[in-house]
């Protein structure tokens, strides 16, 4: 609208009948009957991937890990070193190769806890009995509400078990644990 007009503009006979406007992000045209364009994302993966070096690179300088898991669940992280870094010896560290027996108190780091109840090794979070028996989140959550569980065999009942029920797992009556 020009100053002191009643309403738009006439447009000239040659002109044509679309407006431009100025758009508010980065001042660029666009025609007035389209909507505006949504953002560009950025892709996630590369455009033009290309593979890592090889093992045999005689150019590569630096560590290459390799992972196992051993069969207590536990990670095992083998670094081997290039030739320019051969100064480092090429074995594992001492610490990696003596496993969980030699830090006793890092069972719970390495998930070597197993629950008494459900028998799983990955939970969120350990609880501890009253005795320090290990249960598992879930299993622990439901022993401290209901406070039953198999004297035998640690089995936690579910919820909807009925009382002087039999435990599932060895047959001994589920009796609500008795504090003395």
């Amino acid at each position: 609208m020009a100053l002191g007009t009643q309403g738009p503009l006439p447009l000239d006979r040659g002109s044509k009948d679309t407006q431009t406007r100025i758009s508010q992000k980065g001042g660029r045209l666009q025609p007035s009957g389209t909507p505006p364009a949504p953002p560009q994302r950025r892709p996630r993966k590369q455009l033009n991937p290309c593979r890592g070096t090889e093992k045999v690179d005689p150019g590569f300088e630096g560590v290459t890990l390799r992972f196992q898991i051993k069969p207590d669940a536990s990670l095992l992280i083998i670094p081997s070193y290039s030739l320019p870094c051969s100064s480092r010896s090429q074995e594992p560290p001492a610490d990696a190769v003596e496993g969980p027996a030699a830090h006793p108190g890092d069972t719970e780091a390495l998930g070597l806890r197993r629950c008494a109840s459900c028998r799983t090794q990955r939970t969120p979070l350990w609880r501890d009995a009253e005795d320090g028996t290990p249960l598992c989140n879930a299993c622990g959550i439901r022993y401290k509400k209901y406070g039953t569980r198999c004297s035998s065999c640690w089995l936690v009942p579910r919820k909807n078990v009925q009382p002087k029920k039999l435990c599932g797992r060895c047959g001994v009556s589920l009796d609500p644990v008795q504090e003395g």
